[in-house]
């Protein structure tokens, strides 16, 4: 082997490039080097055995290609990128670890504030999917639009409402009760139980009277 075909080949081991075009099936993408183009190489990730991780490169990013024995045939392009002008650092902050995403979305912890934040766009979802059990452990949890819930629901504590709750189908009440303002009822009420008004039981009470035939007296 010549002197200028092992220099070339020691120039070739480590090499950085910019993304061109990426085939996810194949799991391949294209590189620009300057001076030669790498086609159809495979992109490298963390993890891929039981545990996987899939984070494919995106155009215009820019990546380390490594070539064993220098030879650019046999590259492949690592799991590690670097900033640059076309495609800059979001942050500048060293206390802000964080993912973001080409449609806006991202998700940063900030480990000075100790404030975790998911960001997504307009139109976005999320979908939590625990067969068993979701656990929310905080002193104070606050949900700032509206809450829709399919299923059963069970308050053990206390649930406290500053405005109209509407109910549209039973109500079951388990413990004891406090209404502190009117309650306005479109339907019937069952209660299985004694209900009492201002200290006087509605199934056991009398309304006395003087004169047979009168008008009955308020309730005792």
């Amino acid at each position: 082997m010549s002197t200028n075909e092992l220099q070339r080949r020691i120039n070739n081991l480590i090499r950085i490039g910019i993304v061109t075009a990426v085939d996810v099936t194949a799991r391949t993408c294209n590189i620009d080097l300057g001076d030669n183009q790498i086609i159809e190489r495979p992109f490298a990730t963390i993890r891929a055995g039981q545990t996987k991780r899939w984070s494919p490169p995106t155009v215009g990013e820019q990546t380390i290609v490594l070539s064993p024995c220098g030879d650019l045939s046999q590259s492949l392009i690592l799991p590690a990128a670097l900033f640059y002008d076309s495609n800059p650092a979001p942050s500048e902050s060293e206390h802000i670890e964080g993912l973001y995403l080409p449609d806006g979305g991202q998700v940063t912890y900030n480990h000075e504030d100790h404030a975790l934040d998911i960001s997504l766009p307009e139109g976005a979802t999320i979908n939590i999917n625990a067969p068993t059990k979701i656990t929310i452990s905080s002193t104070n949890t606050e949900i700032t639009t509206k809450l829709k819930v399919i299923g059963d629901s069970e308050f053990v504590g206390k649930l406290s409402a500053s405005q109209a709750v509407t109910f549209a189908d039973t109500l079951n009440v388990a413990k004891k009760t406090t209404l502190s303002d009117d309650v306005n009822i479109g339907k019937a009420l069952t209660a299985t139980g004694e209900v009492t008004g201002n200290g006087i039981a509605l199934s056991d009470h009398i309304h006395p009277t003087t004169d047979e035939g009168a008008p009955t007296g308020p309730p005792q």
